[in-house]
């Protein structure tokens, strides 16, 4: 954790993007850690096969790294910029995001909670 790497957006997806830091080895940058301000969408700031430098913030159990672009970007000036410190505080406080139940429904995404009969294992 902390280390910084210079990597290559590889793909883009809705919630952020998959960024080659070693080779063969991707880690997400979320949409939300990619600029200081509110982006709509990863496409918006970044584009496949561009070069980045990213700083790992968490690796899983399960081996999965987390990055952050955001971190090492200059602040914005005046109470914009305090406004921006005080979020990456709470975040990294916060930790990784949490694992809950789906919203698309109590059947997870199988089509709510219409019966299906028993479930095969």
């Amino acid at each position: 954790m902390g280390r910084i790497y210079h990597g290559v957006v590889k793909r883009l997806v809705d919630f952020g993007a998959f960024v080659e830091i070693l080779p063969n080895n991707e880690a997400l940058l979320h949409v939300s850690e990619i600029a200081h301000e509110r982006i709509d969408s990863p496409a918006d700031v970044l584009k496949e096969g561009e070069e980045i430098e990213v700083k790992v913030i968490s690796v899983e159990r399960d081996g999965k790294v987390r990055l952050t672009r955001r971190e090492l970007l200059p602040f914005p000036e005046g109470e914009e910029g305090e406004a921006a410190k005080e979020r990456i505080s709470r975040a990294r406080e916060a930790g990784p995001p949490q694992r809950g139940p789906r919203r698309d429904g109590p059947g997870g995404g199988r089509g709510g909670d219409r019966d299906r009969g028993p479930r095969r294992r």
